[in-house]
């Protein structure tokens, strides 16, 4: 619960912070400045990173507050005690916490690319952020099956892999090849995302005053 409370926090944050990034500098017209120097995945690539940097380092500074706080004797949190996870098993949360990151970063970055503005790129952060929820809607099948495809599946793809497999770490001993594939499928899939993001750029600069809609989308592909 703790790692997914982070996540949500960290991904609405820095990758909600460059959505808006992207989507002012358009409005403004300073993406077409930017463009006229850097190619598009240049720039979206150096966004995801610095914007990255600091929402992953604002989220080891809630982690060690927390951790100090638990670890002090007047808490009042001193009836919660953290998982007694092996350092492998930290050390997996935390790169799947990255690489799950990147991917919806990336995926953030193309919806910036897409819509005209802001405010219609915010009404459609939900809908990007729906599959984290997944695992924490059916935790009581991870829990009691966290090695049955319902939970394996949710822990192999991009979208879900972030919750879904720390879960099951956290619960039981995950196959080496499950984790390696998790990792290695969702940063595939992040470098993917970003690709396609700067082809809307390259096709369109920046849909300007177009609506968003699935024709815009499949009509900036086609000419991509």
């Amino acid at each position: 619960m703790g790692i997914a409370i982070l996540f949500y926090l960290t991904v609405i944050g820095a990758a909600g912070y460059l959505l808006q990034s992207l989507g002012k500098e358009k409005e403004g017209r300073v993406m077409e400045i930017l463009l006229s120097s850097l190619r598009p995945l240049e720039l979206l690539t150096g966004k995801v990173l610095g914007l990255g940097g600091i929402g992953l380092l604002q989220m080891a500074v809630w982690s060690l507050l927390a951790f100090t706080i638990f670890q002090r004797g007047d808490s009042l949190f001193n009836n919660i005690t953290l998982p007694t996870l092996t350092a492998g098993a930290w050390i997996l949360t935390i790169l799947h916490f990255i690489v799950g990151y990147l991917v919806y970063a990336s995926l953030f970055a193309g919806l910036g690319a897409i819509v005209p503005n802001v405010k219609e790129g915010s009404q459609y952060t939900f809908l990007l952020m729906l599959p984290t929820f997944l695992p924490m809607w059916f935790n009581s099948i991870m829990i009691s099956a966290p090695n049955g495809l319902f939970a394996t599946t949710l822990s192999l793809v991009p979208l879900t892999a972030p919750l879904a497999m720390p879960m099951r770490l956290a619960i039981t001993a995950v196959p080496p090849w499950q984790w390696l594939v998790s990792l290695s499928v969702s940063l595939a899939a992040a470098v993917l995302l970003l690709w396609a993001a700067t082809k809307f750029f390259r096709s369109q600069t920046l849909l300007t005053g177009q609506s968003f809609s699935p024709k815009v989308i499949w009509r900036t592909l086609r000419s991509a």
